[in-house]
Formats: C-alpha cells, structure tokens, sequence
C-alpha cells in the first residue's frame, strides 16, 4: 500500500500526527490493504461485513486523528 509506504518512509513528519509506533500502524492498515484489494478487484463475498466494519472504524480513527492535528479543520492546508 503506498499511502503505508510513505507514513513509514517519512515517520519522522508523520509521528507527531499518528503517535504510536510504526508496528502498531502496520497492524492497523494490514485489514484495510487486504479490503481494499478485495473492493478493487471486484472479489465479492472474500470479505465479510465484520472486517468491513472493523475497517471503516480504523479508516475512521485515521480521519480523526489527521483532523485533531490539523485543528479540526477538514480542509487544512
């Protein structure tokens, strides 16, 4: 995944936004690349609605803190 990629390629700018570790965010987007691929090659039925929800929960967790770092505002610059 190459948002993934980035994050970790460039911690040093993204740690003060996510926290944690970069294990801690391997484990996180590890569900939502495996979701992803199932959506994007139109594999129907390979994920459940369980690890879907559990994804939009993490990708939802993701927006909120990119959010809070920005103040709150969607739209930051």
């Amino acid at each position: 995944m190459e948002l993934l990629f980035i994050i970790l390629e460039e911690w040093i700018l993204f740690q003060s936004i996510f926290g944690k570790s970069k294990k801690y965010w391997i484990e996180i987007f590890n569900p939502i690349k495996n979701i992803r691929n199932v959506i994007q090659h139109n594999r129907e039925g390979v994920a459940n609605q369980l690890e879907i929800k559990e994804v939009v929960l993490q990708c939802e967790k993701i927006i909120n803190l990119i959010e809070k770092y920005f103040g709150g505002n969607k739209y930051a610059n």
